[in-house]
């Protein structure tokens, strides 16, 4: 399914979806959710660690990201109404060929075993609990890229 670009809104900026260097050996995580200050977290964090990403807060915009850019894992903040998110979830997998093999790391605030359970029949990877523990989120990060063939791109990542 193709999608036109996803019009900008004015809280998104011009960097919404910053370019992918042509020949970059860095991997590329698409963080997707509806709010603005956490994806600009996660994008933040992501950078410093060495990470080429693009934000998307809706499904619109990271199917169209995802269909220019290929994202190597997807890093999804879940919404309050847990099955909203993991609905998302599989339709940016359906609507997306590149996003189908693409792992999906979920953050979510749900931390009882029954949201971790559909998380992964959904289609989750990971499952992180909120507040974000960030050295555990490093470490699934490079699992999941290593395993996802990206080991020698994460020559920054420590």
């Amino acid at each position: 399914m193709n999608f036109l670009p996803p019009a900008k809104s004015s809280e998104q900026g011009e960097n919404w979806a910053t370019s992918k260097t042509i020949g970059s050996q860095k991997p590329f995580v698409l963080v997707f959710g509806k709010d603005q200050e956490s994806r600009l977290l996660f994008k933040c964090t992501l950078e410093i660690w060495d990470f080429d990403t693009a934000e998307a807060g809706t499904i619109e915009e990271s199917i169209w990201i995802a269909e220019k850019r290929s994202p190597d894992l997807v890093l999804m903040d879940t919404e309050l109404i847990f099955s909203n998110s993991l609905s998302e979830m599989r339709q940016m997998r359906d609507c997306s060929g590149l996003l189908r093999m693409a792992p999906f790391i979920l953050l979510s605030g749900h931390a009882q075993k029954s949201f971790r359970r559909l998380a992964f029949i959904a289609g989750a990877t990971d499952f992180i609990k909120k507040p974000v523990d960030f050295k555990l989120l490093e470490t699934i990060l490079k699992t999941r890229l290593t395993d996802a063939g990206q080991k020698n791109n994460l020559r920054g990542f420590q």
